[in-house]
């Protein structure tokens, strides 16, 4: 019988780009990242996948080992963890920004000269000094066995396809001003509450329009005399700027909380406009 892919959360440092599905059960159990860019299936055994997910919560590898130990019940070798993060590496599967001590020595490709020309030295052979000990299954494009293929052919969820900042096929210039790490990390206890205000929005929004209508001449009086002390472009360079940082930083905060990378904050373009 078919077992259908069911849909997990994706690993931190991975592209956002894929989609994650895990198959089957028991024994049987795999991952299958699927790319929806190039239409390519990478297959995961559990231990692979956990090593991924947990990697964010780990700094070094003596948490990870114990983390490892304490879900398979056996220790992890760094010869396995080397060869694991060679292969996604080499495949070019982890996120260019990704900041972790265990990630560094792959984030960046070695080259070797051979006949006078610089060619890419395997990330799996550079870390293990030979073939390594864990590999991504790529089954051919055509092939589908899963049904994850028609699963994941999909676009990528309303409100990221094609977003600012969150699809990353959409490549466009970025300036960046600073590290909102250390800011997010400070203030995201903070401001987490604040994700209960979404259920009294609609009662809000009601009370705002019965006191707009009732009472419409006085605000009209006090739009006419906050806009006559600032001109038409200066409203309306202060609002897409106050109103851009507020989306911003709460985009940053809601990413930070789900675990993705939030690596820079900059000033970008998008359709000609900063």
């Amino acid at each position: 019988m078919e077992t259908k892919p069911q849909r997990v959360a994706l690993p931190a440092y991975l592209p956002k780009r894929l989609n994650a599905f895990r198959i089957g059960q028991g024994p049987k159990q795999v991952y299958l990242l699927r790319d929806k860019l190039f239409k390519k299936t990478y297959e995961f055994e559990p231990w692979q996948f956990f090593v991924l997910e947990v990697l964010p919560g780990c700094e070094d590898f003596a948490k990870l080992a114990s983390v490892f130990e304490d879900r398979f019940g056996q220790p992890l070798k760094q010869e396995q963890l080397d060869g694991l993060l060679a292969s996604v590496a080499d495949r070019n599967l982890l996120q260019a920004s990704a900041d972790h001590a265990l990630l560094k020595p792959y984030l960046n490709k070695r080259y070797e000269t051979t006949d006078g020309k610089a060619v890419v030295k395997s990330f799996r052979a550079a870390a293990s000094g030979g073939p390594a000990v864990a590999t991504l299954h790529v089954p051919p494009a055509s092939v589908s066995t899963t049904g994850a293929e028609d699963e994941t052919a999909k676009e990528l969820p309303p409100g990221v396809n094609d977003a600012f900042g969150l699809d990353e096929r959409a490549a466009r210039k970025i300036w960046t001003l600073f590290n909102p790490k250390p800011i997010l990390r400070l203030l995201s206890p903070i401001v987490a509450p604040l994700r209960f205000a979404v259920y009294p929005l609609p009662f809000l929004a009601l009370a705002a329009l019965f006191l707009s209508i009732k009472y419409r001449h006085l605000i009209g009086e006090d739009m006419t005399r906050l806009l006559g002390e600032m001109t038409f472009f200066e409203h309306a360079a202060y609002s897409m700027v106050s109103v851009n940082l507020l989306v911003t930083f709460t985009v940053a905060f809601i990413a930070y909380r789900f675990r993705a990378t939030v690596s820079a904050f900059g000033i970008g373009v998008f359709f000609g406009f900063f």
